[in-house]
């Protein structure tokens, strides 16, 4: 059974759609998902563009996903890798990858926090998704409360990943596993725009984290 979440920046969900096949990939998950149907028919409610920080470049509000999904211009997902990546995409993928730590994040605390995800639950369908629904309660409220029960979120200190221990809560998980990532490689060049915008954006000079470029030189 598959759990579609979006996330904010504190590790809050923000939306959940339970209950999908568990064989079914990231792409059908979405589109399926009301969420998904209301995102690729433009009736999902945006915030509208603003312009970027240290910027007067206004941008949309988007999404971010890993490979897996299809990129849209609400939608943006990483360049694929290949040997003759520029540096101004590696720096769009590496900032991409650091605000997708939320989201991993974000699934690791509640499973952590919740050991009965860490094996196969004995019990109905419909129990099993109200069991998922209450956890994501919770999970939240918990957040509200500032009570993160002493699981720590990963951090970075000049450039330098510190690993969340929940983690190490959930190392020997056999229940909570990704999806497989079977995305669309068709998008707009809508899309590709934003995308690109957002990758030059991210290599100004004064948008420059002070450790990313030695980062990305060193294979990230």
């Amino acid at each position: 059974m598959l759990l579609l979440i979006s996330a904010d920046a504190t590790y809050k969900i923000t939306y959940c759609d339970i209950g999908a096949c568990g064989s079914g990939s990231d792409i059908g998950v979405l589109e399926n998902s009301e969420f998904g149907k209301m995102l690729f028919n433009g009736t999902l409610p945006m915030p509208n563009s603003t312009k970027l920080p240290n910027s007067n470049t206004t941008a949309p509000y988007v999404f971010i996903g890993d490979g897996g999904f299809p990129l849209k211009s609400y939608l943006l997902k990483p360049y694929p890798l290949v040997s003759n990546l520029s540096g101004t995409r590696k720096a769009f993928n590496y900032r991409l990858s650091r605000a997708r730590r939320v989201s991993e994040n974000t699934f690791g605390i509640m499973a952590a926090r919740f050991r009965i995800f860490h094996t196969e639950i004995d019990a109905h369908e419909d129990l099993v998704k109200l069991i998922i629904k209450a956890a994501s309660v919770l999970h939240n409220f918990l957040l509200v409360q500032s009570d993160l029960f002493e699981l720590t979120p990963d951090a970075e200190r000049n450039g330098e990943l510190i690993l969340g221990n929940w983690r190490e809560v959930n190392a020997n998980d056999n229940g909570y596993i990704n999806a497989t990532q079977l995305g669309s490689n068709n998008y707009s060049r809508n899309s590709e725009d934003i995308r690109q915008l957002y990758s030059e954006y991210f290599v100004k000079p004064e948008n420059v984290l002070p450790w990313q470029n030695d980062y990305i030189q060193r294979g990230a």
